[in-house]
């Protein structure tokens, strides 16, 4: 056959393959047309016949009959069924060389028909799974041409053809060059398959601008950018995370705006389009929050950025209003929820581990004030989102501002100039909650509690209405009725007016609320403040009093009926948090007592016997035959309530306040001194035989107290006795008083004056009291009683509490920093001032909780509160000393050896970071009050802005924060804004209720918290065991028999009458 005819010939067998192929009855056709093609190829004429077939393919987009079409496919069938592919030259027939085939198919592929591209996919299928074809390609270099075909012709990502196909080219993907696995990972993303890693970093491995003049060439990425974006594969995100991380990272080196702008452009296209997906929306919005972060946080090397946060404020604004997905709203919500500004008006941004987390910006500058950012639209789209016009969809969003927006009003300055937008979340949170407050009630309670930081916009009416409205939504669920507790604690001391207009309709809510027992310790922990708020309470009549211990006895009442070792008693029907307090009952126990006593101060005395009756009858506890009884801690709330009365009716006076006149021997003669016990109490008197003055001291459970007696009346006469004292004079003497005490609770100071005439009288329980029944116990003048008494004299009678003062000055980030602190911000010193009174250390007569009281080691003073029953020993690290000898380690353990033992610890922190808990690691702190000034501060702002601006226009971010196993209770357990002229009693106040709290934890294996009265009630049962069974006597000095000593007494005593005292 002439070389010139095999190309007509090969074509007419093609044509005919094809025709005997579509139909079963056309077969033979078909097998007749291959059986001449092998005759053809068995001849001299093989490999020409091979070169025609790929002629007919090189060829085929120029055909348009349907005969050349049939050729076309004919030939691709005959490659795909019958002939062999790749290198055979040890074989017969002739094979088809991949390396020419390729391009051929490459030809056929970008016709318009389907049917061939079908053809070709199928070859290509076969090609990738003979390993002979595969060498050949890999050999001459045909990959290329390879993935360039594949990617014409490919079919849908859901076809088990494409997948298979698309796992060999995965299998064969390490053999690739760069250029081809870019081309492979294309193929990969549209047919929504997984890429290998070589194809990821062939991906993202584009060459960028070589000059940091230049832009990085994303015009190179734009189409990838938009695959990912549109595709659900997991993957395919990592590329698009990684692939907007690589234009992230070359910003910051790259001059100009075309580079940010370029991505801010792109990233917020997408997230604006239906077409792309929630994941790579999410992506794209997180990518213009870190682009907002870098603007803050490296305006060094980005001043364009800082120059263009108004832009970045109205694409973020688009996204979180218009973004199609609502996760990619979110984000964006949560990029704005970043926006703060310092007290100056500058802006900058608040960390948040959820995105890229922001250094702190204390020291960096920025010009950008927050009154002029468009801040205007972003505010709209939260306050519709608020008011009730979100969407199903939007339910997230709304939860979402709902629980960042209230961190976000506290910082006053960022709304600065944009009254309205505080005005109208005031008038939609009181609507919301007046109508019930729904699914989100706490949530607006919450958002209402911060808005009390923006008084200055509020008048009377509308104070006194969100007082009001809080009153009213308390009592609702747990979580709600909680918040509203803590929202009323809060309006005690920033909007006293209008909570003073409200105080008996709280106080009766409280004594509603007292049948929800899981609000126990919250009610109690409010009256607790209350009580310590004079100013509110002044109008108070005997019915509100008497309410308040009503609250009281009801949760003590719910105790007694619990079960002795319940350890969830009071929580049996609160939320898992409170399930959680497993030892709340000894604190509800213990926190219901101190009210009873806080309030008992608190009582006007015209009403306290009424009150007095009412509390003693309320305390007595049923025993199990029937009876009644008073536990330890009844008897010392009598003791406490007898000497409140003693001190305001007979002048008995604390030991703190007593001013002591001392005997002078010389003036006042001899002195006797006696120690008895009148039931539970210690009363030691010191009298001077020859002028009858007699200092008393009384020692009970509930304190010591001091009171001076200066003889009898004048107009008593002094009838000196008749007989010789002796010692049945004294057990005469001991069983009148006991007769006096029965009937007029009066005994004599001195045993030879069994009337008073010359020594005069002290009061003592009387018998029919709880604190007299035991009767009368004359104690011996021992050693043994004389160590007794100086135990006692130890156990403080004030309930004494001791916490850490820590300061965190401008960037500091480490404890040896903070215990280095010699001092601290102007606003800091303030507040150390008003937490208490500044006592002197060296020779101390109170409880210093450790602190050095010889040589000034821990500092010249320390800052002490006290009340009647109360004290609060502060261990304030600036005031301790700092010396420039020692090294940072040792400054840090000499203070840390105070404040890393205590319980509770008040940490003012001005470094303009978060306070991480774990700053000042110790096994002995559960509890930090964390407390942040609203707005951010310089070291030089503090000295500036800040005491410049009234202390009442101050405002301070407070939070309660507790070890992981401990509890949170606190009303700032949900961090609370306070203002500067509230912040020391609020901070003073959470202190002592942390420190009760924790005393209760740390001893939650004991049934009950044992306070120092009790334990001081302890001491003196252990005295009237010691020496109440046990016949009184004198006992023998040195110098004689105690007969004899008495004797002397006598007679000296005479002798003083008879010479007039001379």
């Amino acid at each position: 056959m002439p070389p010139e005819s095999i190309f007509p010939a090969v074509r007419f067998i093609a044509y005919t393959y094809y025709q005997g192929t579509r139909m079963n009855k056309h077969k033979s056709l078909a097998d007749k047309a291959w059986t001449v093609c092998q005759h053809m190829l068995q001849s001299h004429l093989n490999q020409q016949v091979i070169g025609a077939i790929l002629d007919i393919l090189r060829f085929a987009q120029q055909y348009q009959s349907k005969a050349e079409f049939a050729a076309a496919s004919g030939a691709l069938r005959l490659i795909e069924e019958k002939l062999p592919l790749g290198d055979r030259t040890e074989s017969r027939p002739p094979f088809v060389p991949v390396f020419q085939l390729l391009p051929c198919l490459g030809t056929v592929a970008q016709g318009s028909d389907e049917i061939l591209k079908e053809q070709v996919f199928n070859i290509l299928s076969r090609i990738f799974n003979e390993e002979l074809a595969v060498s050949e390609v890999r050999l001459t270099s045909s990959w290329n041409v390879c993935i360039d075909v594949l990617e014409i012709c490919y079919s849908s990502a859901q076809d088990e053809d494409t997948r298979a196909i698309l796992e060999h080219v995965a299998k064969h993907s390490a053999h690739f060059e760069r250029s081809v696995l870019e081309k492979v990972a294309f193929v990969f993303i549209k047919a929504g398959q997984p890429l290998t890693e070589p194809m990821l970093e062939a991906l993202l491995s584009a060459p960028f601008a070589s000059s940091p003049a230049e832009a990085p060439p994303l015009i190179q990425h734009e189409e990838l950018f938009e695959l990912l974006c549109r595709t659900q594969e997991p993957e395919h995100h990592k590329a698009l995370q990684r692939l907007l991380a690589l234009h992230l990272g070359s910003i910051i080196y790259t001059e100009g705006d075309l580079a940010w702008e370029s991505l801010v452009d792109m990233c917020s296209a997408q997230a604006l389009r239906d077409t792309c997906t929630t994941q790579a929306a999410i992506l794209c919005t997180a990518a213009v929050g870190t682009i907002f972060h870098r603007a803050f946080a490296y305006p060094q090397k980005s001043d364009r950025l800082t120059r263009t946060i108004k832009k970045l404020i109205e694409v973020t604004t688009d996204i979180a209003t218009s973004a199609f997905t609502a996760e990619a709203r979110m984000v964006a919500l949560r990029v704005l929820s970043r926006l703060r500004a310092a007290v100056d008006g500058a802006v900058h941004l608040a960390g948040d581990d959820g995105l890229d987390n922001v250094p702190s910006a204390a020291t960096i500058p920025n010009e950008q004030k927050a009154v002029d950012l468009p801040l205007d639209k972003w505010m709209d789209q939260l306050i519709a989102l608020i008011d009730g016009h979100a969407t199903s969809q939007d339910q997230h969003c709304l939860n979402f501002v709902l629980a960042t927006l209230p961190e976000q009003l506290s910082n006053l300055s960022l709304f600065y100039r944009r009254p309205q937008y505080p005005k109208q979340l005031y008038q939609i949170a009181c609507a919301r909650l007046s109508s019930g407050g729904g699914p989100h009630a706490a949530s607006f309670v919450h958002l209402l509690t911060t808005l009390i930081s923006y008084r200055s916009l509020l008048s009377s009416q509308e104070e006194r209405q969100m007082v009001a409205v809080f009153i009213n939504t308390a009592g609702s669920s747990e979580l709600v009725s909680k918040a509203c507790i803590h929202a009323l604690t809060v309006c005690c001391y920033e909007i006293s007016a209008a909570a003073m207009r409200h105080l008996e309709d709280i106080v009766q809510k409280m004594h509603r609320m007292v049948t929800q027992r899981h609000l126990a310790i919250h009610v109690l922990e409010f009256l607790t403040g209350l009580s310590r708020l004079p100013y509110l309470y002044n109008n108070f009549r005997f019915d509100d009093f008497k309410r308040i211990f009503g609250v009281c006895f009801s949760y003590l009442d719910y105790l007694r009926s619990s079960e002795a070792d319940s350890a969830v008693a009071i929580s049996d029907q609160g939320s898992s948090s409170d399930r959680n307090l497993q030892h709340s009952p000894q604190y509800v126990h213990a926190l219901a007592y101190h009210v009873i006593v806080f309030w008992y101060y608190a009582v006007r005395s015209s009403d306290r016997p009424a009150i007095k009756e009412y509390v003693t009858g309320r305390l007595k506890e049923p025993t199990k035959d029937g009876h009644e009884m008073w536990s330890d801690q009844a008897l010392v709330t009598i003791d406490l309530m007898d000497s409140v009365d003693a001190e305001a009716g007979l002048g008995d006076l604390p030991e703190s306040r007593f001013q002591d006149e001392p005997f002078d021997e010389k003036l006042d003669g001899r002195l006797t001194v006696r120690h008895r016990l009148f039931g539970l109490l210690l009363i030691s008197t010191t009298t001077a035989l020859r002028n009858g003055r007699t200092l008393v001291t009384v020692r009970r459970p509930s304190g010591t107290f001091k009171s001076h007696i200066r003889g009898g009346a004048s107009s008593v006469a002094r009838t000196p006795p008749t007989a010789e004292p002796t010692l049945h004079i004294e057990e005469e003497w001991g069983r009148a008083a006991d007769t006096a005490a029965r009937v007029g609770d009066k005994v004599p100071v001195f045993y030879d004056d069994p009337e008073g005439r010359l020594y005069g009288t002290i009061t003592v329980p009387s018998p029919r009291s709880p604190l007299g029944a035991a009767g009368l116990i004359e104690l011996p003048d021992a050693e043994s009683v004389q160590s007794a008494i100086r135990m006692f004299d130890r156990t403080p009678g004030l309930d004494s509490h001791k916490a850490g003062v820590i300061y965190i000055g401008e960037g500091q980030a480490t404890e040896t920093a903070a215990f280095a602190n010699s001092s601290g911000s102007p606003d800091y010193r303030e507040l150390v001032e008003h937490l208490g009174q500044l006592r002197r250390l060296k020779g101390a007569n109170f409880n210093t909780q450790g602190l050095d009281t010889r040589d000034d080691m821990d500092g010249e003073f320390a800052i002490v509160w006290n009340n009647e029953v109360t004290e609060l020993v502060y261990h304030v690290t600036t005031m301790m000393p700092t010396s420039a000898y020692d090294d940072e380690m040792s400054v840090m353990a000499k203070k840390k050896r105070h404040t890393g033992n205590d319980y509770v610890n008040i940490v003012f922190n001005n470094s303009g970071e978060p306070f991480r808990f774990d700053m000042f690691p110790s096994a002995f702190n559960y509890v930090y009050i964390v407390i942040t000034p609203s707005v951010r501060t310089t070291f030089l702002q503090t000295r500036t802005h800040t005491m410049q601006t009234p202390v009442e226009d101050r405002f301070y971010r407070v939070e309660v924060m507790t070890r992981d196993d401990f509890p949170g209770i606190s009303s700032a357990h949900e961090p609370k804004v306070i203002s500067g002229a509230s912040l020391p009693r609020y901070v003073r106040n959470l202190a002592l209720n942390a420190c009760i709290f924790a005393e209760v934890w740390v001893n939650k294996d004991v049934q009950d918290y044992r306070s120092s009265w009790r334990e001081r009630l302890s001491q003196i049962r252990r005295l009237r065991d010691r020496f109440g069974q046990k016949e009184v006597k004198a006992t023998p000095d040195h110098n004689g028999k105690g007969k004899e000593k008495e004797k002397e007494r006598a007679k000296s005593v005479l002798a003083s009458w008879i010479g007039g005292g001379k």
